[in-house]
């Protein structure tokens, strides 16, 4: 997915009520402007106490928050966020936990309106 290190920036949210931690994981290939935000299972007492937390361990990729977009002219700390499907709700749990912000812009993607976000962490 991406061809950078890493540079892993630790914020929790919490998403399809599972804590995760937040990465902001470099940059994707097809897109050298358009960072990767990426959610792991976090270590929580929330997580611990799940009646299913043996199915999901800490430190376990959760859902990648982000979608990639070659070829759109992304600005600053800006990616786009898929809010569809078995991510449904990922970005205002993003925007409530303060880990990004609502641009003006939208991309379409197969004919879907894909909100961009500026990355506040």
């Amino acid at each position: 997915m991406t061809e950078s290190t890493p540079v892993k920036v630790k914020h929790i949210v919490r998403f399809d009520d599972i804590d995760c931690e937040v990465c902001v994981e470099g940059l994707y290939k097809n897109n050298r402007r358009q960072h990767v935000i990426q959610l792991y299972v976090a270590d929580t007492e929330q997580n611990r106490s799940r009646s299913d937390a043996d199915t999901c361990s800490p430190g376990d990729p959760f859902a990648t928050a982000s979608l990639c977009v070659p070829g759109y002219p992304f600005g600053y700390k800006e990616t786009a966020i898929k809010d569809y499907s078995e991510n449904r709700g990922i970005f205002d749990a993003l925007i409530n936990a303060k880990i990004v912000e609502k641009t003006e812009f939208d991309v379409l993607v197969n004919l879907m309106p894909v909100p961009v976000a500026r990355i506040l962490i």
